[in-house]
Protein backbone atom coordinates (compact mmCIF):
# COMPACT_ATOMS: atom_id res chain seq x y z
CA UNK A 1 0.00 0.00 0.00
CA UNK A 2 1.53 3.45 -1.07
CA UNK A 3 1.81 5.60 2.20
CA UNK A 4 2.61 8.69 0.06
CA UNK A 5 0.75 11.59 1.03
CA UNK A 6 1.39 13.16 -2.63
CA UNK A 7 -1.25 13.33 -5.12
CA UNK A 8 -0.24 12.70 -8.61
CA UNK A 9 0.05 15.04 -11.06
CA UNK A 10 -2.16 13.85 -13.80
CA UNK A 11 -5.24 13.03 -10.76
CA UNK A 12 -5.59 16.19 -9.41
CA UNK A 13 -9.12 17.01 -10.15
CA UNK A 14 -9.39 13.73 -8.33
CA UNK A 15 -8.36 14.95 -4.49
CA UNK A 16 -9.79 17.67 -2.40
CA UNK A 17 -8.08 20.93 -2.60
CA UNK A 18 -5.90 21.21 -0.36
CA UNK A 19 -5.99 24.63 2.25
CA UNK A 20 -2.93 25.30 4.69
CA UNK A 21 -5.54 26.41 7.83
CA UNK A 22 -3.03 28.66 9.68
CA UNK A 23 -1.89 29.97 6.47
CA UNK A 24 -4.85 30.48 4.19
CA UNK A 25 -6.19 33.83 4.71
CA UNK A 26 -8.10 33.69 1.67
CA UNK A 27 -9.44 31.29 -1.23
CA UNK A 28 -12.01 30.67 -3.93
CA UNK A 29 -14.38 28.22 -4.19
CA UNK A 30 -17.53 27.79 -6.52
CA UNK A 31 -16.84 30.97 -8.51
CA UNK A 32 -16.85 33.59 -4.91
CA UNK A 33 -13.65 34.68 -3.59
CA UNK A 34 -13.59 33.64 0.57
CA UNK A 35 -11.49 35.34 3.49
CA UNK A 36 -11.27 33.48 6.26
CA UNK A 37 -11.80 36.24 9.33
CA UNK A 38 -11.52 34.21 12.56
CA UNK A 39 -10.73 37.59 14.01
CA UNK A 40 -13.99 39.57 13.39
CA UNK A 41 -16.53 39.86 15.79
CA UNK A 42 -19.71 38.12 15.19
CA UNK A 43 -22.96 40.07 14.80
CA UNK A 44 -25.98 39.44 17.22
CA UNK A 45 -27.50 37.63 13.85
CA UNK A 46 -24.42 35.10 13.81
CA UNK A 47 -24.01 34.64 17.60
CA UNK A 48 -27.63 32.80 17.37
CA UNK A 49 -26.33 30.69 14.75
CA UNK A 50 -22.96 29.95 16.45
CA UNK A 51 -24.97 28.89 19.80
CA UNK A 52 -27.11 26.59 17.44
CA UNK A 53 -24.26 24.98 16.00
CA UNK A 54 -22.30 24.69 18.81
CA UNK A 55 -24.96 22.66 20.51
CA UNK A 56 -25.29 20.56 17.40
CA UNK A 57 -21.57 20.04 17.87
CA UNK A 58 -22.30 19.06 21.58
CA UNK A 59 -24.58 17.06 20.85
CA UNK A 60 -23.55 14.66 17.86
CA UNK A 61 -20.74 14.29 20.14
CA UNK A 62 -22.41 12.76 23.71
CA UNK A 63 -25.92 12.69 24.93
CA UNK A 64 -24.83 14.49 28.23
CA UNK A 65 -24.83 18.00 26.28
CA UNK A 66 -28.51 17.83 26.08
CA UNK A 67 -29.00 16.53 29.64
CA UNK A 68 -27.01 19.95 30.29
CA UNK A 69 -29.36 21.96 27.86
CA UNK A 70 -31.90 20.56 30.09
CA UNK A 71 -30.63 21.27 32.97
CA UNK A 72 -30.04 24.72 32.24
CA UNK A 73 -33.14 25.31 30.96
CA UNK A 74 -34.78 24.25 34.26
CA UNK A 75 -32.17 26.02 36.53
CA UNK A 76 -33.83 29.31 34.50
CA UNK A 77 -37.01 28.21 35.13
CA UNK A 78 -35.99 28.20 39.17
CA UNK A 79 -34.46 31.68 38.18
CA UNK A 80 -38.18 32.85 37.40
CA UNK A 81 -36.15 33.74 33.99
CA UNK A 82 -38.89 32.15 30.72
CA UNK A 83 -37.30 34.24 28.38
CA UNK A 84 -34.38 32.49 28.90
CA UNK A 85 -36.09 29.09 29.18
CA UNK A 86 -37.62 29.73 25.85
CA UNK A 87 -33.99 30.65 23.57
CA UNK A 88 -32.43 27.55 26.10
CA UNK A 89 -35.48 25.57 24.81
CA UNK A 90 -35.56 26.61 20.79
CA UNK A 91 -31.74 26.13 20.71
CA UNK A 92 -32.14 22.54 21.61
CA UNK A 93 -35.06 21.71 19.34
CA UNK A 94 -33.55 23.42 16.51
CA UNK A 95 -30.38 21.42 16.94
CA UNK A 96 -32.18 17.89 17.05
CA UNK A 97 -34.09 18.84 14.11
CA UNK A 98 -30.75 20.36 12.51
CA UNK A 99 -28.73 16.94 13.43
CA UNK A 100 -30.70 15.49 10.07
CA UNK A 101 -29.08 17.65 8.09
CA UNK A 102 -25.84 15.14 7.02
CA UNK A 103 -23.33 18.44 7.61
CA UNK A 104 -21.12 18.46 10.53
CA UNK A 105 -21.75 20.81 13.08
CA UNK A 106 -18.06 22.08 12.66
CA UNK A 107 -18.20 22.92 8.97
CA UNK A 108 -21.60 24.73 9.66
CA UNK A 109 -19.69 26.89 12.36
CA UNK A 110 -17.20 27.79 9.37
CA UNK A 111 -19.75 29.63 7.77
CA UNK A 112 -20.00 32.07 9.81
CA UNK A 113 -16.39 33.39 9.96
CA UNK A 114 -15.38 32.21 6.73
CA UNK A 115 -17.20 35.04 4.01
CA UNK A 116 -17.51 35.72 0.64
CA UNK A 117 -15.68 39.19 0.09
CA UNK A 118 -19.28 40.94 -1.00
CA UNK A 119 -20.84 39.40 1.95
CA UNK A 120 -23.11 41.02 4.80
CA UNK A 121 -21.75 40.21 8.17
CA UNK A 122 -24.71 41.43 10.09
CA UNK A 123 -26.94 38.89 8.96
CA UNK A 124 -27.30 35.09 8.17
CA UNK A 125 -29.22 32.45 7.11
CA UNK A 126 -29.00 28.85 6.83
CA UNK A 127 -29.29 29.05 2.87
CA UNK A 128 -26.40 31.02 2.66
CA UNK A 129 -24.95 28.65 5.18
CA UNK A 130 -26.09 25.51 2.47
CA UNK A 131 -24.55 27.63 -0.64
CA UNK A 132 -21.04 28.03 1.52
CA UNK A 133 -20.76 24.15 2.35
CA UNK A 134 -21.54 23.52 -1.81
CA UNK A 135 -19.22 25.85 -2.85
CA UNK A 136 -16.80 24.56 -0.80
CA UNK A 137 -17.38 20.80 -1.15
CA UNK A 138 -13.99 19.93 -2.95
CA UNK A 139 -11.52 21.67 -0.15
CA UNK A 140 -9.62 19.14 2.40
CA UNK A 141 -11.70 18.56 5.69
CA UNK A 142 -8.80 19.26 7.94
CA UNK A 143 -8.54 22.97 6.89
CA UNK A 144 -12.21 23.85 8.18
CA UNK A 145 -11.89 21.22 11.53
CA UNK A 146 -8.64 23.59 12.75
CA UNK A 147 -10.50 26.90 11.21
CA UNK A 148 -13.27 26.10 13.60
CA UNK A 149 -11.13 25.28 16.72
CA UNK A 150 -8.56 28.16 16.47
CA UNK A 151 -12.16 30.33 15.66
CA UNK A 152 -13.57 28.72 19.00
CA UNK A 153 -10.83 28.96 21.22
CA UNK A 154 -10.57 33.13 20.47
CA UNK A 155 -14.00 33.50 21.05
CA UNK A 156 -13.84 30.85 24.50
CA UNK A 157 -10.68 33.51 25.31
CA UNK A 158 -12.92 36.33 25.10
CA UNK A 159 -15.51 35.08 27.00
CA UNK A 160 -13.35 34.09 29.39
CA UNK A 161 -12.22 37.66 29.98
CA UNK A 162 -15.75 39.32 29.92
CA UNK A 163 -16.61 36.93 32.53
CA UNK A 164 -13.35 37.70 34.62
CA UNK A 165 -13.95 41.57 34.09
CA UNK A 166 -17.56 41.34 35.70
CA UNK A 167 -17.43 38.84 38.40
CA UNK A 168 -17.33 40.00 41.80
CA UNK A 169 -17.11 38.62 45.58
CA UNK A 170 -20.62 39.23 45.78
CA UNK A 171 -21.81 37.09 43.15
CA UNK A 172 -19.81 34.06 44.91
CA UNK A 173 -22.02 34.62 48.20
CA UNK A 174 -23.89 31.49 49.13
CA UNK A 175 -27.47 31.61 48.58
CA UNK A 176 -30.80 30.00 50.10
CA UNK A 177 -31.18 26.39 49.42
CA UNK A 178 -33.54 26.82 46.36
CA UNK A 179 -32.94 30.10 45.70
CA UNK A 180 -30.95 32.11 42.76
CA UNK A 181 -28.41 29.13 41.66
CA UNK A 182 -29.84 26.69 43.64
CA UNK A 183 -31.43 23.40 42.04
CA UNK A 184 -33.22 20.64 44.16
CA UNK A 185 -31.41 18.49 41.48
CA UNK A 186 -28.41 16.42 42.06
CA UNK A 187 -24.93 18.00 40.36
CA UNK A 188 -24.77 16.54 37.15
CA UNK A 189 -21.69 14.38 36.64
Amino acid sequence: MDTNTQQPEEDQALYPVILDPRATTQFEAGGHIYRVEKNVELSVARDRYLERYSLQAALARSSSAIREEIRKAYDLNNQSKPGDVGVVLHNLLAATVDLETNFNPIYLICTLFINRVDEDRTSFSSELAMQKLEDWSAINRSFFFTSAVDFLTAIGDDFSRATQTFSSPAAASPAAPNGPGQSPLPPSS
